[in-house]
Formats: C-alpha cells, sequence, structure tokens
C-alpha cells in the first residue's frame, strides 16, 4: 500500500499557495482549524515535506488517522517531537518510535 501510494504522488508539486495561506488567520494550522482542516486527505495535487511523510505513514498504517493533521504539521513538530499547536502536542507520538535530534560531529563522544 505504502509503494503505491508513494509512486503516485511522484512528480508532486510543492504547496506554494498553501504555504502563503499559512500567513492568514486561514491557514489550516489554526487552534480551531486543525481539527477540521488539519485531517488526512489522502492524494493531492502538491504537498508541504512534512505533510507527505505524514500521508506516507498513514498509508502504511503506521499512524492513527483520527490524530494525525498532516496538513497543519510542520517539519519543526517532527523534528522535535514538539508543537504549539496543542492538538498536534497532544497527538504527535514521535518521540516514543524513535530518539530526538542530536548535533552532528565527525568523531563519537
Amino acid at each position: 500500500m505504502l509503494t503505491d501510494f508513494a509512486m503516485a504522488q511522484d512528480r508532486k508539486l510543492f504547496a506554494w499557495v498553501r504555504l502563503l495561506g499559512q500567513m492568514t488567520p486561514f491557514r489550516s494550522r489554526g487552534p480551531l482549524r486543525t481539527y477540521w482542516m488539519g485531517g488526512p486527505h489522502g492524494t493531492r495535487f502538491s504537498y508541504f515535506c512534512s505533510e507527505l511523510v505524514l500521508e506516507c505513514l498513514l498509508a502504511a498504517s503506521l499512524l492513527d488517522p483520527n490524530r494525525t493533521r498532516p496538513s497543519a504539521t510542520y517539519p519543526c513538530d517532527l523534528f522535535y517531537g514538539t508543537s504549539t499547536n496543542t492538538f498536534i502536542n497532544d497527538n504527535l507520538d514521535v518521540n516514543a518510535s524513535w530518539e530526538p535530534p542530536a548535533r552532528w560531529t565527525l568523531s563519537p563522544p
């Protein structure tokens, strides 16, 4: 299922128009709009990078669609495992599955 979904997303555009919309009060990341607009959409015309990652995890049934808001999740939410958006902060459990980010060094500590 994941391979089919990922192959269907090949050559999709970056969501520049929706990125500009994030600077308005109508953004999908707003505290109230997250519940209605931020949910999974499946195949779209364009994606944010973090949105595509979460849609792929949903296609692979690795995340709960009731607790995942791809279009309301920013890359920093995935990177740090925490968010200023309360819905995402309460429901995004990425640090339960992998280690938090660490500084890259040329030699081990």
